[in-house]
């Protein structure tokens, strides 16, 4: 079948090249149809301009359009100017945001002014907007409508705030950057399209091909339509009946419309209606037994099939490097075009460690954060592959020292950068060499524009523009028109091909979940004609069934791992598929598979893995009594044990193995809340000072400052948006309740919050190991030591016997508590009365265990003796480290997938 931009080829060859101007969406599409007006021609030829569509402004006469930093340092300014300063690194996501609207309004040329005015009247609202446009109209007016009653609500009058501030935003940051003298890339087209009749470029071309577009924006409508004045215009559309003559089709949406609409343009063919050679939809388990999939699929193809054009089509960008290294060992001749992202290179996630700590300040570096990014970062492959042990040690101690430095001036930050960058390196015999000087080329530059901006500052805000600046640079591989091309989802635009293996389709990943980060609420986007997330998803829904429309042999991978991108689930486009296509027109051979690679059905059976001499001295060595366990904190801690009596395979991979889930959240998990809460009451009152009702009053009126400390303190970034503000909602209530039952017991002496014991105990075989704990709050009221533990979930009390309390999960509070006072017992002494009870921080109380009575020698001595055995059974070879019989927990285990389980 003849592919699209052939067509073109032939309709076009005989136009005079000199006086011809081509437009087609990608550079990749102006390579092949060059190639393909070479080949119908018989003699040497003059080939016409061939432009793609994003290199046509760099053509043009308007202002340059600046670079992402310059574009934001200057609206900061302007912003500063006219409203209000707010520091520079928690302007940058709004800032970013208000640019992605100001592009999105001029590209699509709507009055800046009438969008951004504010209509609280109805007289207003008919009079500012046309009552021609029925839909439009009565989405603007149900949208203003919704103000008209007062009192607004507080998200009401936020966005009445922000919005009276855009308006006047885009003009004085429009007039700015006319004074400067650059632009940005939106303003930049909406300027071509006024001044189409004075741009000299054009004057040059009788002709204007423009092939193979889809989802026009008002301005490309706009200057094609003046340009259809001054040259002769042909417009070329790649469609299919399937989708245009389907009115709920979504691919079809933009050939309802504008300049595509018109029934006569060429072509729309019936591809479709021809059944297709082979259809296959694999399932795969995660990306490397995806990329397995692929390769073996593509070899026994092009195997059988070397000369037809084949094409694997990436839309999840993590396969890439699977993908060639499998190939690479297959020896597959793969050439890929799409881009490397810089946030795929392994430096870059040590690089967004660094920018999480610049603002904690050196004192304050969350040491387990550290630990875990070095621990990746050092143990990646590609690094541990070209550094010895020796190199590895010194890259880790350049790294803590780094971290360790804040520099006064934001502009040294580029030097200590730069000098790690060098230190790190690459054999010149890896693929990884020639990406890595790529790295440092682009840092390079980041750094180099960065110095020139004088409005950053400080260190925090300068990595903030330097992690989003590189997050955005992709590095192209050097390509060739030899072997099977690797390709991005959108470079596949108006390229045709026989064969497409496309991985992978989950929901989520194609189509795309990203969500616009436009400022311009749904229903005004709706009224100004506005791209909208149906919009959206026409566009991807268009270049899907475009690319299938000629392919003979289609191969579909989708990922079945739960967790992953889509977490599981099959893009809806699969099922479109089988209703459109596969039941009115059935392919010679379809094919539905699912990879089955575990050993075992999931519950279907259990491994034990023996104690070793070796595993053994690895437990004893790490836990047993010596002054350097104690210095390093080291112990069994209640949870330690709760964990081996539980499941001790989950001890066994998690404590002996060391394995870890080393996923670092960029929002405030449960472990960083009860950081955040624990070390709030660890500043809310001082040690040994009786608290009176009239001091812990003072600290209520204090809650918000003492929050914001604990919260610089362990998490050091900005709460004041999404999940994390919520959370700070969330701190706030619970340490109030935590006061305000103080409140209600007051007259007591703090001892110590956030209390860390370390004693040890003694084993029947003369072993001495060491026992951990840390409290949460220890006090002294009424004759009593109170031992607190707080709790925000549902925790129960049933005082059950110590001998009992391994039996059920649900008793791991009580076994908590008496782990507690044991530790107690054994550094305080015998003299001391102790309770040992939890604060409910939901339901403001407070429950002991012996209903509020001492906890008893007699239960400690029994205590002693549970856990006693229990270490003595960790110890003892054999019994091997086994997987729970109860599969429920495993559903929330990090090593499940590991173990083969799931809930029953």
């Amino acid at each position: 079948m003849e592919s699209f931009l052939s067509k073109v080829a032939t309709a076009t060859h005989h136009l005079p090249p000199l006086e011809t101007l081509v437009i087609l969406p990608t550079q990749r599409a102006c390579y092949d149809y060059k190639q393909l007006l070479g080949n119908k021609a018989e003699a040497p030829l003059l080939l016409p301009s061939v432009v793609p569509i994003g290199n046509l402004l760099e053509k043009l006469n308007a202002p340059p359009v600046a670079d992402d930093i310059t574009l934001l340092v200057t609206l900061h300014q302007t912003y500063s100017e006219l409203h209000r300063i707010i520091p520079f690194r928690d302007f940058i996501p709004f800032g970013e945001q208000v640019l992605d609207t100001f592009n999105e309004i001029d590209r699509q040329l709507v009055d800046a002014s009438a969008l951004f005015q504010q209509l609280l009247d109805l007289k207003r609202i008919d009079e500012a907007f046309s009552g021609d446009e029925e839909e439009q109209y009565e989405q603007f007016k149900r949208f203003w409508s919704s103000f008209l009653n007062t009192p607004h609500t507080p998200l009401q009058t936020n966005f009445l705030k922000y919005w009276e501030e855009l308006g006047p935003l885009y003009t004085a940051y429009r007039k700015r950057l006319e004074q400067e003298g650059f632009t940005y890339e939106g303003l930049a087209w909406k300027i071509v399209s006024e001044t189409v009749e004075k741009q000299a470029y054009f004057s040059a071309f009788k002709h204007l091909v423009f092939a193979g577009f889809y989802a026009l924006n008002t301005t490309e409508e706009v200057l094609f339509e003046k340009l259809t004045k001054r040259l002769n215009l042909l417009v070329y559309k790649d469609a299919d009946r399937l989708y245009t003559e389907n009115q709920r089709h979504e691919a079809g949406r933009y050939f309802k419309r504008g300049l595509l609409s018109s029934k006569e343009l060429p072509w729309t063919g019936d591809h479709f209606s021809v059944p297709k050679e082979r259809y296959e939809v694999i399932g795969c388990n995660g990306v490397y037994a995806t990329s397995l999939q692929l390769c073996n699929d593509i070899q026994i193809h092009y195997t059988q099939n070397p000369k037809a054009r084949l094409a694997v089509v990436l839309t999840d960008e993590s396969l890439l490097f699977p993908l060639l290294q499998c190939g690479n060992k297959l020896g597959l001749p793969l050439n890929p075009s799409m881009g490397f992202s810089l946030s795929l290179h392994p430096v870059f996630n040590l690089l967004k460690l660094v920018a999480q700590c610049r603002p904690i300040g050196q004192h304050e570096i969350n040491e387990v954060l550290v630990e875990r990014c070095l621990t990746v970062f050092l143990e990646e492959p590609i690094v541990r592959d070209n550094h010895r042990e020796k190199d590895l040690s010194r890259l880790s101690e350049s790294i803590r020292s780094w971290l360790g430095i804040v520099p006064e001036s934001p502009d040294n930050e580029g030097v200590l950068l730069l000098d790690f960058l060098h230190a790190l390196t690459f054999d010149k015999n890896e693929w990884m060499f020639t990406l890595h000087s790529h790295m440092l080329l682009h840092t390079e530059a980041a750094v180099e524009r960065l110095g020139t901006c004088a409005d950053i500052p400080d260190s925090p805000s300068w990595w903030e523009l330097l992690i989003r600046q590189l997050k955005s640079v992709r590095i192209s591989f050097e390509t060739s028109p030899e072997g099977i091309p690797v390709m991005g989802f959108l470079e596949t635009r108006v390229l045709d091909f026989d064969s497409v293996f496309i991985a992978t389709l989950n929901e989520g990943t194609l189509p795309s979940s990203a969500v616009s980060s436009s400022l311009i609420p749904y229903a005004l986007r709706k009224a100004y004609r506005l791209p909208c997330r149906e919009e959206q998803q026409a566009v991807t829904a268009y270049h899907f069934y475009r690319l299938l429309q000629r392919a003979q042999n289609i191969h579909l991978y989708y990922n079945v791992q739960l967790n992953s991108m889509g977490a599981g689930e099959k893009s809806r486009y699969l099922y479109q598929l089988n209703l459109d296509v596969i039941r009115k027109y059935p392919p010679l051979s379809v094919r539905y598979l699912n990879q089955s690679p575990k050993i075992n059905p999931p519950g279907s059976g259990a491994f034990e893995i023996t104690k070793t001499a070796e595993i053994l001295d690895k437990i004893v060595s790490k836990y047993i009594d010596t002054p350097e366990n104690r210095d390093k904190k080291l112990g069994l801690s209640a949870t330690v044990l709760r964990m081996y009596s539980e499941c001790s395979m989950k001890f066994y991979l998690s404590k002996v193995a060391g394995l870890r889930n080393d996923k670092t959240p960029d929002y405030i998990d449960k472990p960083t809340f009860g950081t955040i809460l624990h070390r709030a009451m660890e500043l809310a009152y001082p040690i040994n000072t009786l608290l009176t009702k009239e001091y812990i009053q003072l600290r209520i009126n204090n809650i918000d400052e003492l929050l914001e400390t604990a919260i610089q303190d362990t998490y050091g970034r900005n709460t004041q948006y999404g999940h994390d503000y919520l959370m700070k909602g969330v701190l706030k209530k619970l340490i109030k309740n935590i006061m305000d039952l103080d409140m209600r017991q007051p007259g007591f002496t703090l001892e110590g919050s956030e209390v860390e014991l370390n004693t040890s105990l003694d084993l029947p075989n003369g072993t001495r190991l060491l026992l951990k704990g840390n409290i949460d709050r220890l006090e002294r009221r009424g004759g009593y030591l109170n031992i607190i533990d707080y709790k925000t979930g549902n925790d129960k009390i049933r005082d059950k016997p110590p001998e009992k309390l391994l039996e059920k999960s649900e008793d791991k509070t009580e076994f908590q508590l008496l782990f507690y006072a044991l530790l107690i017992r054994k550094t305080k002494g015998l003299h001391e009365t102790i309770r040992s009870g939890i604060m409910k921080l939901k339901s403001n109380e407070q429950i002991y265990l012996n209903e509020g009575g001492a906890v008893t020698s007699e239960q400690l001595e029994s205590f002693e003796q549970l856990i006693t055995g229990l270490i003595t059974e960790l110890l003892d070879p054999a019994v091997p480290f086994r997987m729970t019989a109860d599969s429920k927990p495993c559903t929330y285990c990090d090593f499940n997938v590991l173990c083969q389980r799931k809930s029953a």
